[in-house]
Formats: C-alpha cells, sequence, structure tokens
C-alpha cells in the first residue's frame, strides 16, 4: 500500500495558459526514500506544495495517508498536514522572534498526534533533533530565529519538520545552505528518522552527490508531462 499516491495529476496557476503538473501516476510506499531531481522551472516546488495541500487539487488526484487532499477544505488541509507531514521549504517560514527551540516545538503545540509521539516531552525531542544537526550552543538555541544564519535556520526547519514522528517529510532543496560536514550530517539525520517513522520522505535537489544514498532516484521531467514542455 502506498503512503504517497498521485494519480491523474493536473494543476495550472491562476491566468496561466499552460498547466504546470500533468502528472499520470506518483507512489511513494511506507518508509521509502525518493530523490526527485530536475532543472529549475519544471515544477518541481508546485509538486511539493500540491503534496502537502498548501494549493488546492482536483478531487481524487493526491492521497496521503490514505486521505484524499482534495475532499479537504482550507482548514482540514492545514490540520492534516501538521499531524501528518514534516516539511522543509526552500522558504524555511520559521517565527522569526521565536527561538530555534520553540520553533521546533511548534508542531507539537498544534498536534496532539505528534506531541504523543515525543513522549510527552517535545522540548527533549527538540534538543536530541538540534544536537544531531549541530546545534548545541545554548545561546543560539535561544537566540530569535531572526538572528540565526541562514544554515542555522535551514536546521531549524529541518529539526521542526521531524519532530513528533510524521508520516511523510517532504525537502525542497534543504540542503542548498550547508557546508559538506553539515550537509552529510543533515542527510543522515533526515533518513534515519525517517526510518525510526516508517515515514516516506521526497528529498528535491540538484546535489547528484547525493542520489546514491536514496531507495530511488525519479527525474521530474520524465513524470511531469507538462514539465517536460517546458524544460
Amino acid at each position: 500500500m502506498s503512503l504517497i499516491s498521485v494519480q491523474s495529476l493536473k494543476y495550472s496557476w491562476p491566468d496561466s495558459a499552460k498547466d504546470t503538473l500533468d502528472i499520470s501516476a506518483f507512489e511513494v510506499a511506507p518508509g521509502e526514500q525518493v530523490f526527485l531531481k530536475g532543472p529549475s522551472g519544471c515544477g518541481k516546488s508546485t509538486f511539493l506544495s500540491a503534496l502537502s495541500g498548501v494549493i488546492h487539487v482536483p478531487a481524487g488526484s493526491i492521497r496521503i495517508a490514505d486521505q484524499d487532499i482534495a475532499s479537504l477544505g482550507p482548514s482540514g488541509r492545514d490540520r492534516f498536514r501538521v499531524d501528518h507531514m514534516g516539511i522543509i521549504f526552500q522558504v524555511f517560514n520559521l517565527l522569526p522572534w521565536l527561538s530555534a527551540i520553540d520553533n521546533v516545538i511548534l508542531p507539537c503545540r498544534f498536534s496532539k498526534r505528534r506531541l504523543r509521539q515525543t513522549k510527552g516531552d517535545p522540548r527533549s525531542a527538540a534538543l536530541r533533533l538540534l544536537g544531531e544537526l549541530g546545534l548545541r550552543d545554548q545561546a543560539i538555541l535561544e537566540a530569535p530565529a531572526m538572528s540565526l544564519s541562514v544554515g542555522q535556520q535551514q536546521r531549524v526547519a529541518a529539526a521542526r519538520a521531524l519532530i513528533g514522528g510524521p508520516d511523510v517529510v517532504l525537502a525542497d532543496e534543504p540542503t542548498s545552505a550547508l557546508d559538506e560536514e553539515a550537509r552529510n550530517a543533515f542527510v543522515s539525520l533526515l533518513q534515519s528518522e525517517c526510518r525510526a517513522a516508517g515515514a516516506a520522505l521526497v528529498f528535491v535537489s540538484h546535489d547528484q552527490r547525493l542520489e546514491t544514498q536514496f531507495d530511488r532516484l525519479v527525474e521530474f521531467r520524465d513524470m511531469n508531462n507538462a514539465g517536460a514542455v517546458q524544460c
């Protein structure tokens, strides 16, 4: 049984004369880790937005954990997302006035399911994840997110996505601001946490050095009939 199932997905942005997405099928099994590659402008970020329910898609085209995403209203998609998905977008969407720790804990404040997964101790879970990502300095952990470097913010966003063992993790160019040592630690933690939770991982990147570390490589241009024309 697939944890992510996409069938006959078509999507175009408002006022666009062309489809951005035209995907016949895409499946990801529980625990599977997929590397999604392709040049800029082919719709990869739009695809992740569709998977996460950030944009509305046609009914029946996307199922996550057996939930038809399109059958949910905006607030329902928000609730489903925080319960079942960890997302690392290119724009990190950290709350700038909150500390690194409090940003990581946020999903557990909105999701009882993810709070339970931390055994009721989200702060300890956040500290463990941040420590694994090389963020151990208490001054950094307590500082407002706006004061952190881009690389530090990226790691905070990753820890926030992983806390509470979501079913699905979506990562959009998550290593772009990291040096080689931080990148390797990041990918190792991301993959080990997903394996431990049995989570499906969809990892979008241009970094070909990482391809062999994943269960499956998907060329987005080959999958997206709309993108094949544009790119």
